[in-house]
């Protein structure tokens, strides 16, 4: 990983700024993605590695998908890493959570990504490029209680 370029998502936080860690100890330099400049200010203190771009984002614009993908290749010319660790969460039951919640979550979690990969894609095949979607696990847990009684409230 030395020299290379990796942009991680959702560096600001969590798993994100565990993996911008990593990518940079192995002498990466890691582009910090995330909205909250504050929180990757702090990681980027954080790191070990050569050095770590700040580069505060919000997915779910298309404006500054687009700002950073040009950002990005006037800076370095190539990506070689990205790795998608941005996501929004919402919890509560179907029926009386907003259509706008959920927009709100495709935007973030769907359409993002896929904005973001198609943006950058010219910059990763400039060399052997890797995309990396990291998800979370809480989708494939549930409460069965929670999940029964929800189900038995709609007969």
């Amino acid at each position: 990983m030395l020299n290379q370029v990796a942009v991680v998502t959702g560096a600001g936080s969590g798993i994100g700024r565990g993996i911008a860690g990593a990518l940079s100890a192995h002498g990466a330099t890691a582009c910090l993605v995330g909205r909250t400049r504050t929180k990757l200010e702090k990681t980027a203190a954080n790191l070990i590695g050569p050095k770590a771009v700040v580069l505060p984002t919000d997915l779910s614009s298309d404006e500054q998908v687009d700002s950073l993908g040009k950002d990005l290749e006037l800076r370095f010319r190539q990506v070689d890493i990205l790795v998608m660790c941005a996501g929004e969460i919402a919890h509560g039951p179907v029926e009386s959570t907003p259509v706008g919640v959920f927009d709100k979550l495709y935007r973030s979690n769907v359409h993002a990504n896929y904005h973001l990969t198609q943006t950058l894609l010219p910059l990763l095949k400039k060399g052997p490029g890797q995309i990396v979607f990291i998800n979370s696990s809480a989708g494939l847990v549930y409460d069965p209680i929670s999940v029964s009684s929800r189900l038995a409230s709609m007969r």
